[in-house]
């Protein structure tokens, strides 16, 4: 788990440092994603740049997985993203992302 937190940390620094349009949260360090209340935080202006971000963390933490499935949530008065995957070495793992900041702007 610990190794997770630190890549994650390390794919939203390089991630934000690479895209001027789309913000990820700063002061994410106790976001990795593994649940509603650590879910990673996107800002976006548009559900496309928004959803875009959101695989391109996947992918970087996660190169050659397999899509699962997708849904929304909400929760508290946020809109999540939950996405399910299967990793490289077979592993089923589930990504929550805070999607609040664009969810219905198109």
């Amino acid at each position: 788990m610990k190794k997770v937190i630190i890549a994650v940390a390390l794919i939203l620094g390089v991630y934000a440092r690479s895209t001027s349009q789309t913000k990820i949260a700063s002061n994410q360090s106790d976001r990795d994603g593994s649940s509603y209340e650590k879910a990673v935080i996107i800002k976006a202006k548009n559900e496309g740049e928004g959803i875009r971000s959101e695989y391109v963390i996947i992918s970087k933490l996660y190169p050659n997985y397999k899509m699962k499935s997708q849904g929304t949530d909400s929760k508290n008065n946020k809109n999540f993203d939950r996405i399910s995957i299967v990793t490289n070495d077979g592993k089923e793992v589930t990504i929550y992302f805070d999607i609040t900041n664009f969810y219905g702007k198109f």
